[in-house]
């Protein structure tokens, strides 16, 4: 996470820090001779996230040196990030409390950093994003999809989105005129059957009723209207 981003840089720096001490014009005994192998060890297995073995080497390497204080913060680095890809495979997984519960592990453990703080916070984020990208495939109605997405494009408006959800918005923002083309459709249907119904049970008035509704959500279709009323046993619900 936001360790990662610093690890390499720093541990630059140390190894020209650690190497330099055995160059240095003061009477020191050098380093031992497989300090500079084992660095090089630490930071190959750091750089293909093999977290365990690099923490091994760096306690190695510490029990060499237990004053450094780069080795001291290098530990503590493949630490976070050792935690950080636990949580990002229960991320993946969909296991958000397992995933916090990583994190509140590592912080009663080795303390609360502004780093594991920011995790939780990320952790969150995602968490709501989640259970809004479900409510929003749960929509079913034109209206209740419509102010899903629109919950939607609040969380990500700034926040960098995979390419996944981009295209998961777009895709359901289609569906919104297909859903109303079928949700006036059993409306008018519905409307139209309540008017064969009640001229049926000889009640005009409340016929006429219905037959003004549906005349004013489909002004175009009074010849469809009169047809159904003439041929009431043709009418399919859409």
């Amino acid at each position: 996470m936001m360790k990662k981003n610093i690890l390499m840089p720093a541990f630059c720096a140390g190894l020209a820090l650690l190497f330099s001490s055995g160059c240095s014009r003061q009477k020191v005994p050098p380093p031992p001779k497989t300090q500079p192998e084992l660095l090089l060890e630490i930071y190959d297995s750091a750089r293909k996230h093999q977290y365990n073995v690099t923490m091994l080497k760096i306690q190695k390497m510490r029990a060499l040196d237990p004053s450094n204080i780069f080795l001291a913060e290098l530990e503590n680095t493949i630490r976070f990030n050792r935690m950080t890809s636990v949580v990002n495979k229960y991320i993946h997984d969909g296991k958000f409390e397992a995933a916090l519960m990583t994190i509140q592990n590592h912080e009663e453990k080795y303390g609360t950093t502004d780093e594991s703080t920011s995790t939780k916070e990320q952790l969150a984020r995602i968490v709501q994003l989640d259970q809004q990208i479900q409510a929003t495939k749960a929509a079913r109605h034109s209206d209740q999809l419509e102010q899903e997405l629109a919950k939607l494009k609040k969380i990500t408006e700034n926040v960098k989105i995979s390419r996944g959800i981009a295209n998961f918005i777009k895709k359901r923002e289609s569906v919104i005129p297909e859903l109303r083309n079928r949700e006036k459709a059993i409306m008018l249907w519905e409307f139209r059957q309540m008017t064969i119904d009640a001229l049926k049970a000889r009640d005009s008035r409340v016929a006429a009723v219905f037959a003004a509704a549906y005349a004013m959500e489909s002004p175009g279709d009074k010849q469809g209207l009169l047809s159904l009323l003439a041929d009431p046993d043709g009418i399919e619900k859409p």
